[in-house]
């Protein structure tokens, strides 16, 4: 269970989130209006697909947290909206050895639709995706890798390697969450 700490900063992340939602949704409601003659300039939250010509601009969270971070990811899902305009990923820290439960779990504690990732699955919006066990996930132009996980020294790194390559892919509309790791994440 999370302590008062814990929760605070859940809090945070979860306004955080929301901000990021409304103007995402906000700015795409702007961009269906006819441009004014005092338009302004598109800014970096100006995510609409008509002015990148691409369907993907859209946030990407990725969420980490340790194999016992169920109950985190559970409040953080069951607090958000379902129309944040936010993929969410959810990379773990989960034995190797087990089949994850994490997606039916979760689908459970919210209407925003919660599946296992699978190799080359192309993200959208509104959608949460969860690490399967035994893989690390890489991400390249929106879309999800599934990566084997090799046998190394010390605790797997999925979540950093995650985040890293979630930064390098989406820039500005990435969003890293660690709700709990090992330590070294």
């Amino acid at each position: 269970r999370p302590n008062a700490a814990e929760r605070s900063l859940l809090t945070v992340f979860l306004l955080l989130l929301r901000t990021l939602g409304q103007r995402y949704i906000m700015n795409r409601k702007k961009s269906h209006l006819p441009p004014s003659k005092n338009a302004k300039q598109p800014t970096l939250l100006t995510l609409s697909s008509e002015r990148t010509g691409k369907s993907a601009d859209f946030f990407i969270a990725g969420v980490g947290a340790s194999a016992g971070g169920l109950e985190a990811l559970k409040q953080l899902l069951s607090s958000l909206d379902p129309d944040t305009g936010i993929a969410f990923v959810l990379v773990q820290h989960l034995d190797p050895m087990h089949e994850s439960m994490s997606a039916e779990i979760l689908s459970r504690i919210t209407s925003i639709p919660v599946v296992e990732a699978k190799d080359r699955t192309r993200l959208e919006p509104d959608h949460v995706y969860v690490i399967p066990a035994n893989y690390g996930l890489g991400i390249t132009q929106g879309i999800l890798n599934l990566v084997p996980r090799t046998k190394v020294r010390g605790q797997p790194r999925v979540i950093d390697s995650f985040l890293k390559e979630l930064a390098e892919d989406r820039k500005n509309l990435a969003v890293g969450i660690v709700l709990s790791g090992t330590g070294n994440d």
